[in-house]
């Protein structure tokens, strides 16, 4: 069993209970000193022999009080642990193009010595043709992820921005998938009825390395990932941004397929129905296997999505009882 918490910072909060217990015990030693001096001086008082016994009752009133703290604090972090299962309807596909536009892609090792950036180009543009009623948005990631066409079916627009892809187009140094995905991911409305999914056009060469935990991200939302590899596996020189520096940069086919199996093994373990999976561009019916599932979803279709098991009811409980 898993647990996880959506506001783990709320658990800073269990530090105010070490002063409060040293002022309760402060306090407290004068009124049990009192009590006993009370119950020295006249032994036939009326409770005097319940004043004895004073001390414990303010320890466990002082405990009680502790726990019924840190029940509030354990609700408000929002604890949860197991899953359940939420039928959502959809209808018809949404699907967010990711271009990362990074100076890597510039390597002309792709097919006919096209560069990396130009092949992702003409693949997408032979995918649009082939997407009749799927909406499509634009996401271009290099040291940041910037939404530059929002969901929408008109391909015209698509195709006029494909014609321009450049690292030039952002200033952001350094390349940074995971900020694309989660653009890609800002892009899709939070009341949807379409099944969306990601397409990432890259080489996989990352300087954040947060691509895993950006695919578990979008596993966790429903949204299903493909990473489309472009280049090759053997080093090529290019320039870097600064115009003069040389690097040497390559397809990093392994860990895509390292991160993809990372998302595949989390969305296994909490039994998500989305995927993440890696395609090389090169391979022959490569673009089938990305339009397939979309013939799939255009007539009226039952997803379930899994949702954790939030317990703040239980620790509010917990915290009444002990209070009272």
């Amino acid at each position: 069993m898993v647990i996880s918490c959506e506001r783990p910072h709320a658990l800073f909060s269990l530090a105010l209970i070490v002063p409060v217990v040293l002022a309760e015990m402060r306090r407290y030693r004068g009124i049990v000193a009192y009590s006993k001096r009370i119950a020295s001086v006249d032994t036939n008082l009326q409770g005097a022999k319940r004043m004895l016994n004073l001390s414990r009752t303010l320890v466990v009133r002082t405990l009680l009080r502790c726990f019924a703290w840190i029940m509030l604090i354990f609700a408000y972090a929002g604890f949860s642990w197991g899953t359940y299962e939420v039928p959502v309807q959809k209808s018809g596909s949404a699907v967010s193009f990711v271009f990362d536009i990074s100076y890597s892609m510039t390597a002309d090792d792709a097919p006919g010595g096209l560069t990396r950036l130009k092949a992702a180009a003409r693949y997408a543009d032979m995918l649009l043709s082939r997407m009749e009623g799927v909406s499509v948005s634009v996401v271009l990631a290099k040291g940041d992820g910037i939404i530059v066409v929002p969901l929408t079916e008109d391909r015209a627009i698509v195709r006029s921005l494909l014609e321009t892809l450049s690292p030039n187009l952002m200033s952001a140094a350094g390349t940074s998938l995971g900020k694309g995905i989660e653009a890609a991911l800002r892009s899709f409305p939070s009341d949807s009825a379409q099944a969306e999914r990601i397409w990432i056009f890259t080489d996989g060469d990352e300087t954040d390395g947060q691509l895993a935990s950006s695919l578990e991200a979008c596993v966790k939302a429903g949204v299903s990932v493909s990473l489309i590899g472009f280049g090759t596996e053997q080093e090529v020189e290019i320039i870097a941004g600064d115009g003069k520096t040389k690097v040497m940069t390559s397809l990093r086919s392994e860990q895509m397929k390292k991160a993809v199996e990372q998302a595949s093994h989390y969305a296994a373990r909490y039994n998500y129905s989305a995927a993440a999976r890696y395609i090389d561009a090169t391979e022959a019916g490569s673009a089938l296997e990305l339009l397939k599932p979309l013939k799939n979803e255009t007539a009226l279709t039952v997803f379930y999505e899994v949702k954790p098991v939030e317990r703040h009811t239980l620790f509010l409980v917990l915290a009444i009882a002990a209070f009272a």
